[in-house]
């Protein structure tokens, strides 16, 4: 399902034969030739540990940054950016801000100052997510099919490679990125007055996996790609330098012309809880889910009744460090039927782990943890990110409850 490319290299000169990128990989795709890290790219699911960490760096994603560069200077070219919000949490360390400081108005007008033509608002490309899924689960209810769904990289690889048996509990909505491309190209496309293969839309994420996932043969639609190009995090921090671009938090606001949502709908306890709240709306219904508690012999997953139609379902969500191949697993010997899960892989997946731009001898930090936590509240409106841990995931369960109850 994948074009046969490279995602990750090796900088070999920089690899100090540590070997705590292949104990960390979850898949094995990493081993010791004559005493240097080589990664296996037909085993690699994209998932970015190896990244996150390795003490020197050594290791980095194949970069598009050329690729930007020569559709940025092409006149015949619309070129579009996807712009993910948490970017603006670590970007700035690469310019001298402390860590932890958002540099979002920054970060909007760099995209301008580089000659991006427009960005599009990434909570209006979640909200249709969140749709679409809220549908899909309510089909797998009536099916009484279990759904798996995430937004951790790697998760769809990873199964597809090592436990294919639940394929046909993976939910099929794009991630936010592609359905932000998707409605670039097709649905705004009159807004750039011309052809949707005229367009070039580039992904701006801390999310690894999408270069995995720009790959594959389900990233378009009628034949044009949703991304064409993804920039990690630590890419566009590079783009700018070259460019000569610094990043000034004192700039102006830049505005989207794409139709945009006037308040943020991230709640960021996660898309099962906001898909859920969806589907309850959709019926024109009262969101009902008991306390979430946890699972007995699991100190990592949490499971819930949720109710509706009359119906209940029950729920879960993983949390913390819980590993892929522990989630599948929990599938294999859990002898409780779930209807619905979300594999969480904590906040690092996100910020910090997602795509450091600090090796992880600093990232190693907690007051630098605590940093960048403390940064995305405030981006969210004091909405909890990503649940980090399990008070913290409790907690956004039951602010999530309370608001909607008022």
């Amino acid at each position: 399902k994948e074009i046969s490319k490279k995602i990750y290299s090796v900088e070999s000169s920089k690899c100090i034969s540590c070997k705590i990128c292949v104990n960390k990989c979850p898949v094995n795709a990493i081993e010791m030739v004559n005493g240097k890290a080589v990664i296996d790219q037909t085993k690699c699911i994209s998932c970015g540990k190896c990244i996150e960490v390795c003490p020197t760096a050594a290791i980095k994603e194949t970069s598009s940054v050329d690729e930007v560069l020569d559709a940025l200077r092409n006149p015949y070219k619309k070129v579009v950016a996807v712009a993910h919000p948490l970017v603006g949490i670590t970007l700035g360390e690469e310019f001298g801000y402390e860590i932890g400081s958002d540099v979002t108005k920054a970060f909007r007008h760099s995209i301008s100052a580089l000659g991006f033509d427009d960005f599009i608002d990434f909570d209006m490309a979640y909200l249709a997510k969140l749709k679409q899924l809220a549908q899909e689960i309510e089909k797998h209810f009536e099916k009484k099919q279990m759904l798996l769904i995430s937004e951790v990289s790697g998760f769809v690889p990873f199964f597809e490679m090592h436990a294919s048996r639940y394929l046909d509990n993976l939910s099929k909505v794009k991630n936010t990125e592609q359905i932000a491309g998707y409605l670039v190209k097709h649905q705004f496309v009159d807004l750039l007055n011309c052809y949707p293969e005229d367009i070039v839309t580039v992904s701006i994420t801390p999310k690894l996996d999408l270069k995995l996932a720009r790959q594959r043969v389900d990233n378009q639609h009628l034949g044009i790609n949703d991304l064409d190009y993804v920039l990690t995090t630590r890419e566009y921090a590079r783009l700018l330098k070259r460019k000569g671009i610094h990043l000034n938090n004192n700039s102006g606001i830049v505005y989207s012309n794409f139709p945009s949502e006037k308040q943020p709908v991230y709640n960021y306890s996660g898309l099962l809880i906001n898909a859920l709240s969806m589907l309850s709306d959709k019926n024109r219904e009262t969101f009902s889910i008991n306390s979430f508690k946890l699972v007995k012999g699991y100190h990592n997953i949490l499971e819930a009744v949720f109710s509706l139609a009359g119906k209940d379902y029950t729920v879960a969500i993983t949390t913390g460090e819980l590993t892929l191949t522990q989630f599948v697993s929990f599938l294999d010997n859990t002898k409780k039927h779930f209807d619905l899960i979300e594999f969480n892989g904590g906040f690092g997946q996100l910020v910090a782990g997602g795509n450091p731009i600090q090796p992880a001898i600093i990232l190693d930090s907690k007051l630098h943890q605590i940093k960048r936590k403390e940064a995305t509240i405030r981006l969210l409106n004091g909405k909890p990110s990503y649940p980090f841990d399990m008070e913290i995931l409790k907690n956004a369960t039951f602010m999530q409850l309370e608001t909607k109850q008022k």
